[in-house]
């Protein structure tokens, strides 16, 4: 769905306007028994933005009968010289790093803020206090994988501010926010398709049909199945059909049954060794949370971005019930304070999971250590929990 695009201007010139009708709008989807005057209100909202030959009642039934509220603001148009359109766009590059601000990319980043990207370079270039300053000065949120759809909230220069809807935050219902270089992103969305297939390793190769692009993809890169042959998946990508090796990836139908926390505990141990990135969502390196829902991602369920917020979800196992592929949670104060670090439940009272800077993925015993000391709870989200 090709949303308006009639400006190259920064996309919202009245953004507290037009986020309080997104925001009432919202409420409208997750509380439908709210009063008449306020859904008149957002009715009289809608119809001051609404395009030609829809009625305000007409996109608030959409919107209250549950569908969401971006896929429907591409009816609205301009008023008063209001640029109101929401634009997608996909990520061009393996894997896109969501920076803090455009400020935050250092001389020391630049190559993780090129097209093409230079991932595993960049980060074996980092010195141990470098890759620190990541998480300390607060330089990165998190990243995107090659073909993910943004929406672009705002244009500063040569970067785009961007909500990452395949990554659920309390940050923002709509998606996780952050900066991404604008020449990583591309214009060319897909359509709908049935299927869709999943990169299963690191370093899968990709290679454009013409031949003109050879990329090297991240593990859990979903890109859209167009056809395939006895070898081969034929797929969209911003760049158009590509080749993708059926060894290389798994078929993924638009509604796949979850896998087992077994199943999870198998996707995770293949990165036992991989070095942790603060903000890491690829399989060139993994935050703690980055690993939690990665490895969930794989085995079809998706759970919130960073450890707080998986913490308020799932279902709440109790002692002696854990089972593995459960996510253990951790907190400052022993274990009453904020949560601040999660990892997954191996069995035999272990866990895997990516530690922290300068530190490799890991299974480690929980006895006697810090981690038994900050427990502060388990959740399991596998099983349709």
């Amino acid at each position: 769905m090709q949303l308006l695009n009639k400006s190259s201007e920064p996309v919202f010139r009245e953004r507290a306007l037009f986020n309080d009708l997104v925001n009432r709008c919202w409420h409208l989807i997750q509380y439908k028994g709210s009063s008449v005057n306020e859904y008149e209100n957002v009715s009289y909202s809608l119809s001051l933005f609404s395009g030609k030959g829809y009625s305000s009642k007409e996109i608030i039934d959409r919107i209250v009968g549950g569908a969401k509220v971006l896929f429907y603001l591409k009816y609205m148009q301009y008023w008063e010289g209001l640029s109101l359109e929401l634009i997608r766009k996909t990520i061009a590059v393996t894997t896109a790093t969501l920076w803090t601000s455009p400020e935050k990319a250092r001389p020391i980043d630049q190559k993780a803020i090129t097209n093409p990207v230079k991932l595993e370079s960049w980060i074996e270039n980092l010195t141990y206090s470098q890759s620190l300053e990541l998480c300390d000065d607060n330089h990165i949120q998190s990243q995107v994988l090659y073909g993910e759809e943004v929406i672009i909230l705002d244009e500063r220069g040569n970067w785009s501010y961007v909500l990452v809807p395949s990554q659920p935050s309390s940050k923002d219902e709509r998606g996780y926010p952050g900066w991404i270089p604008t020449v990583q992103l591309s214009e060319q969305v897909p359509e709908q398709f049935d299927s869709s297939i999943t990169v299963n390793k690191h370093g899968a190769r990709m290679i454009t049909v013409n031949g003109d692009t050879e990329l090297s993809l991240s593990f859990q890169t979903v890109l859209p199945l167009m056809e395939e042959s006895q070898s081969d998946y034929l797929v969209w990508t911003p760049h158009g059909k590509s080749i993708v090796q059926k060894d290389d990836a798994n078929l993924r139908p638009s509604k796949t049954p979850y896998g087992t926390g077994e199943d999870l505990v198998h996707e995770a141990e293949q990165f036992i060794g991989l070095l942790y990135l603060w903000g890491g969502m690829s399989s060139f390196g993994y935050d703690c949370s980055g690993f939690s829902y990665n490895m969930a991602r794989a085995i079809g369920c998706t759970i919130p971005r960073d450890a707080h917020d998986q913490f308020k979800g799932g279902k709440v196992i109790k002692d002696g019930e854990w089972e593995k592929g459960d996510l253990l949670f951790f907190a400052y104060e022993q274990g009453k304070g904020a949560v601040h670090h999660v990892g997954i439940y191996y069995g035999e009272g272990r866990m895997i999971h990516s530690p922290s800077t300068g530190r490799f993925i890991e299974i480690t015993p929980l006895k006697g250590t810090l981690y038994e000391e900050e427990l502060c709870g388990v959740r399991r989200y596998w099983g349709n929990s």
